[in-house]
């Protein structure tokens, strides 16, 4: 496995990109990103290589309310459960 580069920029020209990763591997993980259009590119770690066409990454996260509302309706859905099994429990008695 060959080493390479992986560059972020905020524009499709690359201006002011910054390295996230240098080395080998098969995956890559990218985490914190704010709302906004984001481009990586990959090259060959050797001197020189051209670098991959810029690839478009666009982030939106969903809104906090939607999160809290889903959060909610995940716990009402856990508690029914505890619920629905403490109650067969006690009629096994």
């Amino acid at each position: 496995m060959r080493p390479v580069v992986v560059r972020q920029g905020s524009t499709p020209a690359m201006s002011a990109a910054r390295t996230i990763f240098e080395g080998t591997g098969t995956r890559l993980f990218v985490s914190g990103l704010t709302d906004g259009d984001y481009y990586f590119t990959i090259a060959d770690a050797a001197a020189g290589a051209a670098p991959s066409p810029p690839l478009h990454l666009a982030v939106m996260h969903q809104s906090l309310s939607r999160a809290l509302w889903l959060t909610a309706l995940g716990a009402l859905v856990f508690a029914a459960t505890v619920f629905v099994i403490l109650r067969g429990a006690r009629r096994e008695r």
